[in-house]
């Protein structure tokens, strides 16, 4: 064990843990927004496979009937087990038949659960679009930033 030195200081100074809170700062500041970006992506990804998913299983049930589904819920228990009738958000799929079941769109609002563009906060770097939409099982919108 070392011996005690005569007047020397023990803990921090003031500076020292000003310094120290205002690194944590920074390194919040840009960390915050990319991980706020990383939950949206990943919603959007599984968004995007409950989509695929469900247009897969309508394929089939289009194979089997001659026309599309005129709901999502004609495709239970049939062709999905278990039906994805949420986005990721919590939202509703909106989904829409053309008149004559020969095509059909799909929609999923995202987070602000509106159609269109959600306006980006302003301390994002680049713009968040939530509407994700399928034309007859092939996407025709995606979000911006894939």
């Amino acid at each position: 064990m070392l011996p005690k030195r005569w007047g020397a200081q023990q803990g921090f100074t003031l500076v020292e843990l000003i310094v120290v809170v205002a690194v944590l700062g920074i390194l919040v500041a840009i960390l915050v927004p990319a991980l706020l970006t990383a939950v949206d992506r990943s919603r959007q990804r599984r968004s995007m496979a409950d989509m695929t998913n469900l247009a897969k299983a309508n394929a089939m049930y289009q194979i089997d009937v001659g026309r599309y589904a005129a709901a999502l819920n004609d495709l239970q228990p049939a062709y999905l087990q278990v039906l994805p009738a949420n986005d990721a958000w919590g939202t509703p799929f909106q989904y829409a038949p053309a008149g004559n079941q020969r095509t059909y769109e799909l929609r999923s609002f995202g987070n602000d659960g509106a159609p269109g563009p959600n306006p980006p906060a302003t301390w994002l770097s680049e713009p968040y679009d939530p509407d994700i939409v399928m034309d007859t099982g092939t996407f025709t919108q995606m979000p911006v930033n894939q």
